[in-house]
């Protein structure tokens, strides 16, 4: 039996292990002397857990647990993590044939109330749907973009200075940009389309100040012309004619985002170049001009698809996610102060799973990023969960419905409690999806390592053994008379076992060990 405070709660907790039901069991305790609740962890069938310590193996500040299963001859090592939980999807019908393509969120009728607004692609128009308090939304209300638009993409800003909302939407059918200006009240007046060019088949759109005149501007990709637009604002709800800059030839650029790379305070943008297959970084001098754009290679047929930004490794640096559709899964890419990028991590949402729309956010309260990623083709969103270091685990996947489809995934909070809320819009049903986050769950990750046959490991002791910081085992093998150290990489995994025998028939059961200050060394008592 071990005790520590395992969920992080300031709360005691007790950890047992329990040979005739080859499990462990986790109690929570509530302060009082008593527990809530509990979880049960497998050490496998027959395997007959006699041992058990603690520590935190992976530097997660999450305390982990490692187990001698003497039946099995080997160690289990539970890397603890926190589970998101959702409540069940509530799914609001948008029409038959509407296809919803696009989701965004904000406060159209200021009453302090997250609303949700929706793209339709096939119906040609827009969707608002009021939120209440408690995370439910009225029918949608819908706003015509005109015949044979195809809105795609929607950002939410004030682009006319009058401190309500409006929505700008890029129409892939016509190679238009549209803006929405709001009244306030949930309704709003639509604008004069302006061209992104002939046949540029605009696929997404994003906001920012690019020539540091105090006004919103917006940039949109224009996927057949194979550049970016960017359509300087006059403050009034006008957009002066786009300029272009080009992103290669062929590359299709599908998604764009923007933020300070070089920490120079001058905005600049990250394009998906799903042609190419690479990620194009194009830095702003601030005036409204940029530098040549800087390119970082996916992999081949990676077929990039949403770019997204945040600081995922806690240096105060934005980083840039990637979802590659065609490579199924999401890369990390860090960012220098520089502008420059390095260390591609890729994180695979598995194999059909077609990830096409990417959100930022804390979904478990733990003051780090994570990722939600739409699978259009597995019918699911993932999260990834972000670790301090800027590495993430993929937990869990939450079904959103055979033939769903969905496309675009953003976040807010709905019901005004302490967690975020996802909303995704379902292309092929028709339907838009929210999830209101609930409680974490306290899981754990389960990997063995083998003591050899017949070894009949008995205890496990934890401890730095070779100075390094970082936590490693030591085994007692009571069969072969011996004792083993896997040295820890400090990520939760272990080394090969280091055997070192002890006297012959002597049969170990437990070790402790011990500093001797005046010779510091260390001293092991079997």
């Amino acid at each position: 039996m071990v005790i520590g405070d395992f969920n992080k709660d300031n709360i005691l907790d007790v950890v047992v292990a329990n040979p005739a039901s080859s499990n462990i069991v986790v109690l929570h305790g509530t302060g009082n002397g008593s527990f809530t609740s509990q979880e049960t962890h497998s050490t496998g069938f027959d395997s007959t857990p006699i041992s058990i310590v603690v520590g935190d193996f992976n530097n997660d500040n999450r305390l982990d647990l490692a187990t001698v299963s003497n039946e099995t001859n080997s160690i289990t090592v539970f890397l603890r993590y926190v589970v998101k939980s959702f409540a069940n999807p509530t799914r609001y019908s948008m029409g038959a044939q509407s296809f919803p393509i696009f989701v965004a969120v904000g406060d159209f009728n200021n009453d302090n109330q997250l609303d949700i607004v929706v793209a339709f692609s096939n119906t040609n128009s827009i969707g608002i749907l009021i939120g209440y308090i408690n995370g439910t939304f009225a029918a949608q209300t819908t706003f015509s973009t005109g015949s044979d638009f195809d809105p795609r993409w929607i950002d939410v800003a004030d682009f006319n200075n009058d401190s309500l909302l409006d929505i700008a939407v890029v129409y892939f059918n016509t190679s238009n940009l549209g803006i929405f200006l709001g009244y306030g009240n949930g309704t709003f007046a639509l604008q004069k389309p302006l061209s992104t060019g002939y046949n540029s088949m605009p696929c997404s759109l994003a906001t920012g100040d690019f020539n540091n005149d105090g006004l919103l501007d917006i940039v949109v990709a224009n996927y057949r012309t194979n550049n970016i637009g960017i359509f300087y604002g006059y403050g009034n709800g006008t957009v002066a004619a786009q300029k272009t800059i080009s992103t290669g030839d062929n590359s299709s650029p599908i998604s764009i985002a923007v933020g300070d790379f070089n920490n120079d305070s001058l905005l600049d943008i990250a394009v998906a170049n799903s042609g190419t297959n690479n990620l194009g970084i194009i830095l702003g001098y601030g005036n409204g001009s940029f530098a040549a754009q800087i390119i970082y290679s996916m992999a081949n047929s990676s077929a990039p698809r949403f770019v997204t930004l945040g600081d995922f490794n806690n240096d105060s640096l934005l980083d840039i996610a990637v979802a590659n559709s065609e490579s199924h899964d999401v890369v990390i890419l860090f960012g220098w102060s520089n502008g420059n990028f390095e260390k591609m991590t890729a994180y695979s949402m598995g194999y059909g799973s077609y990830p096409v729309s990417l959100v930022v956010g804390d979904f478990n309260n733990d003051n780090l990023f994570d990722i939600a990623v739409s699978n259009s083709g597995a019918n699911t969103i993932g999260i990834l969960y972000g670790h301090r270091n800027g590495t993430f685990e993929m937990l869990k996947m939450y079904s959103l419905g055979n033939g769903s489809r969905p496309m675009s995934i953003t976040t807010g909070n709905f019901n005004h409690d302490i967690w975020l809320d996802i909303v995704i819009a379902n292309f092929n049903g028709n339907s838009v999806s929210v999830l209101l986050g609930l409680d974490n769950i306290d899981a754990a990750n389960q990997t063995s390592y083998s003591t050899g046959s017949g070894s009949h490991p008995y205890s496990v002791v934890v401890s730095d053994f070779n100075n390094d910081t970082l936590l490693d085992l030591m085994i007692v093998n009571s069969a072969h008379d011996n004792i083993g150290i896997r040295l820890g990489y400090g990520n939760g995994n272990f080394d090969d076992e280091i055997i070192y025998p002890i006297e012959s028939n002597s049969r170990p059961q437990f070790a402790i060990f011990y500093l001797l200050l005046t010779q510091t060394c260390l001293v092991l008592d079997i």
